[in-house]
Protein backbone atom coordinates (compact mmCIF):
# COMPACT_ATOMS: atom_id res chain seq x y z
CA UNK A 1 0.00 0.00 0.00
CA UNK A 2 1.13 3.68 -0.88
CA UNK A 3 1.47 6.39 1.79
CA UNK A 4 1.87 9.52 1.47
CA UNK A 5 4.85 11.59 3.37
CA UNK A 6 4.36 14.57 5.18
CA UNK A 7 7.31 16.85 6.54
CA UNK A 8 6.63 20.27 8.08
CA UNK A 9 10.30 20.68 9.27
CA UNK A 10 13.59 22.26 7.86
CA UNK A 11 16.16 19.27 7.18
CA UNK A 12 17.92 17.76 4.67
CA UNK A 13 16.83 14.51 2.59
CA UNK A 14 19.17 11.41 1.46
CA UNK A 15 19.30 7.94 -0.25
CA UNK A 16 20.93 4.95 0.76
CA UNK A 17 20.49 1.39 -0.12
CA UNK A 18 17.13 2.40 -1.57
CA UNK A 19 16.00 4.13 1.92
CA UNK A 20 14.97 6.91 1.73
CA UNK A 21 16.43 9.24 5.43
CA UNK A 22 14.90 12.81 7.05
CA UNK A 23 17.33 14.42 9.09
CA UNK A 24 16.58 17.57 11.03
CA UNK A 25 17.62 19.28 13.97
CA UNK A 26 15.70 16.76 16.41
CA UNK A 27 17.61 13.96 14.73
CA UNK A 28 16.91 11.58 12.17
CA UNK A 29 13.96 9.96 10.94
CA UNK A 30 13.87 7.47 8.42
CA UNK A 31 11.20 5.83 5.92
CA UNK A 32 11.22 2.63 4.01
CA UNK A 33 12.02 2.73 0.12
CA UNK A 34 10.75 5.63 -2.07
CA UNK A 35 8.96 3.46 -4.32
CA UNK A 36 6.42 2.55 -1.69
CA UNK A 37 5.54 6.40 -1.21
CA UNK A 38 2.99 7.53 -3.79
CA UNK A 39 3.80 11.50 -2.91
CA UNK A 40 6.18 13.50 -0.89
CA UNK A 41 4.97 16.76 0.80
CA UNK A 42 7.23 18.91 1.89
CA UNK A 43 6.12 22.37 3.78
CA UNK A 44 9.57 23.48 4.78
CA UNK A 45 12.82 23.83 3.66
CA UNK A 46 14.87 20.57 2.28
CA UNK A 47 17.82 20.34 1.41
CA UNK A 48 18.93 16.95 -0.94
CA UNK A 49 20.55 15.54 -4.26
CA UNK A 50 19.47 13.79 -7.57
CA UNK A 51 20.13 10.54 -5.85
CA UNK A 52 16.73 10.71 -4.58
CA UNK A 53 15.17 10.30 -7.64
CA UNK A 54 11.40 10.41 -5.96
CA UNK A 55 8.53 12.93 -6.63
CA UNK A 56 8.50 15.50 -4.01
CA UNK A 57 5.38 18.50 -3.84
CA UNK A 58 7.05 22.16 -2.41
CA UNK A 59 4.65 24.06 -0.38
CA UNK A 60 5.12 27.70 0.10
CA UNK A 61 3.43 30.19 2.49
CA UNK A 62 1.45 32.01 -0.60
CA UNK A 63 0.26 27.95 -1.68
CA UNK A 64 3.11 27.78 -4.32
CA UNK A 65 3.73 24.12 -5.79
CA UNK A 66 6.29 23.09 -7.08
CA UNK A 67 7.05 19.51 -8.55
CA UNK A 68 10.29 17.65 -8.58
Amino acid sequence: MKKTIYIFSSGELSRKDNTIYFENDEGRRFYSGGRHRRNNLVFGELDFNKKIAIRISFFSKRDYVAFF
